[in-house]
């Protein structure tokens, strides 16, 4: 009876263990640049999404002086997102560094601002020979205070026939509103998107480029 148990508690722990561990595979990078406002002359710093278009897995690392300051990944299946602030020197063995930072967890929520503040929010969607220009407005609600300011948003978006789908998650992030607030875009990346603010753009990100790769990492 003992032995019975050991091994049901054996196996037990090992089928956690299976489900706990991860694997993330990416078959898609893209990476922008970043710039304050139009008058900026170098990036501040780099953005580089690594991409699972099947799933809508996505992997954010952002590089500032050649070293990662941060990493995020977002599980959009399971609603779970990986977090690390650990720094490292970018190097040819980015796999393995990726997996063995430390990780902090947490569910996220797939927000969707269509429904709940669709009063205070305007989409324009035109359609171009070359891609797609969209325009987000937002506008404070006085009598009960939303979250974020007035903003009006510019986003441009080009024919890219190698992906299945530009993940919403990548947009979101791109654009400074997470998750979801934006649907996939079929077979298109972003070139550009940008804030106006006061005839200025702000938090501009500017394609860099667009690589096609085979990168996993076991978490």
């Amino acid at each position: 009876m003992k032995v019975f148990q050991l091994l049901f508690l054996f196996f037990s722990l090992l089928s956690i263990q299976n489900l706990c561990a991860q694997k993330f595979t990416f078959s898609t990078q893209m990476q922008y640049s970043i710039f304050d406002d139009e008058f900026s002359t170098t990036a501040s710093e780099k953005i580089v999404f690594l991409c699972n278009n099947d799933n809508n897995t996505m992997m954010r690392i952002i590089i500032k002086n050649d070293t990662v300051q941060n990493v995020g990944l977002y599980d959009y299946k399971r609603m779970i997102a990986y977090q690390s602030s650990q720094k490292f020197a970018i190097n040819s063995d980015l796999a393995t560094n990726l997996s063995n930072i430390t990780y902090s967890s947490h569910k996220f929520v797939d927000y969707n601002y269509y429904n709940k503040y669709k009063r205070y929010i305007t989409i324009t969607t035109n359609k171009t020979e070359k891609g797609t220009d969209i325009n987000v407005k937002k506008v404070e609600n006085h009598r009960r205070k939303l979250k974020g300011a007035d903003y009006d948003l510019h986003i441009k978006t080009a024919v890219y026939p190698e992906f299945t789908n530009t993940q919403g998650l990548v947009i979101s992030d791109i654009c400074g509103k997470r998750f979801s607030h934006f649907k996939p875009i079929n077979k298109e990346v972003i070139l550009e998107s940008y804030f106006l603010v006061n005839d200025i753009k702000t938090k501009i990100h500017i394609l860099d480029k667009i690589e096609a790769i085979n990168f996993e990492i076991n978490l």
